[in-house]
């Protein structure tokens, strides 16, 4: 794995910085169940919360296929990083107000954004990789990439617990927007070579997002007919 990555070197400047963005999409999540399992309609409070983290994920297919149609990819991804940044500052300021049913909606609504943004950066990557890489390499790197996004999920959520119990939790809020725009400027500085190999990525304008959809579905699935 060390010298497919040494010999891909921006394969992996890309995969690991979108992996570092995932440690951001995970380390809050602790912190929001634990204060709505704090409040009286706790069952409310987490069921909202586990709707914004669920949902995005859900939503992967259709923003596949928008991101597939869109040009100018790259700085997407930067745009991208500073509103997820974004996001996370307001969810900081929240801090300040009671802790309330509502309150938790708000946050889980601002995390729920960001968690969209997140993936529908991921599904920008994903043309990217496929430029980047031999296709010989493919199911290597697809192997990596998949590898890594679990071990980050599982350390992110630890890390999520251990800065809970030593922080306060504006401050894991805050940490999470400092994570986005360490991605955005990280993004910003292999921004040119990005846009050298996007030159080389075919946009699809021509058919429509449903029918997109729906052949995706179908391949992974096989229940959707065409």
């Amino acid at each position: 794995m060390i010298n497919f990555l040494k010999n891909n070197p921006l394969f992996s400047k890309v995969a690991g910085i979108n992996l570092f963005s995932k440690i951001g999409d995970r380390l809050f999540y602790t912190v929001l169940l634990t204060i709505a399992a704090s409040l009286p309609k706790g069952n409310v409070a987490v069921m909202i919360v586990s709707v914004s983290e669920t949902f995005p994920i859900l939503l992967s297919f259709f923003l596949g296929a928008i991101a597939d149609k869109k040009k100018n990819k790259v700085h997407l991804l930067i745009k991208n990083s500073f509103v997820r940044t974004a996001m996370y500052l307001c969810i900081g300021l929240l801090f300040r107000y009671s802790y309330t049913v509502f309150l938790i909606f708000l946050m889980s609504l601002l995390n729920f954004i960001s968690d969209l943004s997140g993936n529908y950066s991921s599904a920008l990557i994903t043309p990217f990789t496929k430029t980047l890489v031999q296709v010989d390499d493919m199911e290597q790197a697809q192997g990596i990439i998949s590898m890594t996004t679990q071990l980050i999920n599982v350390l992110a959520t630890f890390a999520g617990s251990i800065l809970l119990a030593i922080f306060y939790r504006s401050i894991i809020a805050y940490i999470n927007a400092l994570i986005f725009i360490i991605v955005g400027i990280s993004y910003f500085l292999i921004h040119p070579k990005l846009i050298t190999v996007e030159k080389n990525i075919t946009v699809n304008t021509n058919e429509n997002t449903l029918p997109t959809i729906k052949k995706i579905l179908n391949y992974y699935f096989i229940i959707v007919p065409i």
